[in-house]
């Protein structure tokens, strides 16, 4: 037996994957007969891999040395396309989709140079995955959902996105799949084979040495024992939780409603009305997707000739808003309206020191401008005050503006019982209101 079906076998016996049922029943066939195991055959055609239809796939990271970036993804008007094909596992950056499997670290690393590049503005994971190891899927679909907030990545199930494959999907910004797709799988599961009665039959007696209780748990020279089958069993719900748990976070789906698919997979209707996916699409829709601009990030608002969340045909052409013009929409109108609000609180200051009383009453007139009132309001404020008598030839000019202080200060106390609610009007800054009020100051006094 060559060593690597035995790391093959060590790979895929004895610890939880994130495969559909049929997978991993090809893989014990495929693997099996190989090793010395007695399988029963795959019940689906799922042992033979088909091309990818997008035909964009990654392969080998250059030829002595030398390669070009872009090889490993198909740049389409900004769009990098990066097709996940096949079983998924964690180390190998060089494994491609012709041998069937693509790696996590592969994966990782054709993201980051489509990051990198600036002629890149989005990026559509083409996937036709069954799944594959738990290690690195859930590290991957963190560093997806983190690229997100930099450029737009959508995904979509042009085929098959299930458990590992649909981890790493939901993680993107907009999922698509095709009408006749398969999507979810939500669900984990372990291999155990038990050798024992092969070996007897071909007169083999294994011998185990070894130190520490636990050590040789789930091997296949004996069937299972009730301890061991628990422990595996709780390591299987952990890794379950966390898969349900992360669909939770992205997909915003109540946990109560991630378990009750019971790890089934359903095609793209069906997952769309379980809210599993975004919209209901070819592989040239999940394309035009990304607008011109490629940043709107609702199925919504794109334009697509697809079926959609609300079940409707998302409308194209005619109609539809981009972000560009959306941007520039929220610019003017947040310009007009810091216009108009200048404008307001000009009309406002003048008008309240145009009043005949604010004459008179020069510091009241500033008390009620600093509290906000509206001319109405300090009208009623001011022509409640009794005339001021004119100076004499006895008065001081300090005791005007002695008075006048005070007189500020106690209208002030009366103009905000007034207005409870403001006092955050015009306060001399750098506003119009406030040059305004500066110039009022220095033109009654009385205020220090």
């Amino acid at each position: 037996m060559s060593k690597d079906l035995l790391r093959l076998a060590d790979r895929v016996l004895n610890r939880p994957l994130l495969l559909t049922p049929n997978k991993a029943e090809t893989v014990m066939a495929v693997l099996g007969g190989r090793i010395g195991l007695d399988v029963i055959a795959p019940s689906a055609p799922d042992g033979e891999r088909t091309p990818s239809t997008s035909r964009f796939i990654g392969e080998s990271r250059g030829v002595g040395g030398q390669y070009d970036h872009r090889e490993y993804f198909r740049l389409v008007d900004g769009v990098a396309v990066i097709t996940v094909d096949g079983a998924l596992i964690n180390k190998g950056a060089w494994v491609g989709a012709y041998s069937g499997l693509q790696s996590y670290e592969g994966l990782r690393a054709q993201i980051d140079l489509a990051m990198s590049d600036k002629d890149v503005k989005g990026i559509l994971l083409d996937l036709e995955s069954p799944g594959g190891e738990v290690w690195g899927c859930f590290e991957l679909a963190a560093h997806i959902a983190r690229c997100c907030v930099v450029k737009p990545i959508h995904a979509v199930a042009d085929g098959m996105a299930c458990s590992a494959a649909y981890i790493l999907a939901s993680a993107c910004d907009l999922v698509t799949a095709i009408q006749s797709g398969a999507v979810g799988s939500i669900g984990v599961v372990l291999m155990h084979v038990d050798r024992s009665t092969r070996n007897e039959m071909e007169g083999v007696k294994p011998t185990l040495i070894h130190a520490g209780a636990h050590k040789v748990d789930g091997h296949p020279h004996a069937p299972l024992s009730a301890e061991t089958q628990a422990d595996l069993q709780a390591e299987i719900n952990t890794v379950y939780e966390q898969f349900v748990d992360h669909v939770v976070s992205h997909r915003h789906l109540s946990a109560d409603a991630v378990r009750a698919t019971e790890a089934r997979t359903f095609n793209g209707p069906d997952a769309l009305q379980f809210g599993l996916i975004d919209a209901v699409g070819s592989f040239d829709d999940a394309l035009a997707a990304f607008y011109d601009d490629t940043a709107v990030t609702t199925a919504q608002h794109r334009g697509l000739s697809m079926t959609t969340k609300n079940g409707q045909a998302a409308a194209s052409g005619e109609g539809q808003v981009t972000q560009a013009e959306l941007g520039a929409a929220v610019a003017a109108a947040l310009e007009d309206g810091m216009k108009e609000g200048i404008k307001a609180e000009q009309d406002r200051v003048t008008g309240i020191l145009g009043l005949e009383s604010a004459k008179e009453h020069g510091a009241v007139a500033l008390a009620a401008i600093h509290s906000g009132q509206t001319v109405e309001q300090a009208k009623a404020t001011l022509d409640s005050l009794p005339k001021v008598e004119a100076a004499t030839d006895d008065t001081k000019p300090g005791d005007l503006a002695d008075d006048g202080a005070a007189q500020y200060a106690a209208s002030r106390q009366k103009a905000e019982s007034n207005q409870p609610d403001l006092g955050a009007g015009a306060t001399g800054g750098k506003s119009e209101g406030g040059r305004l009020l500066a110039r009022a100051q220095k033109q009654y006094g009385g205020v220090k």
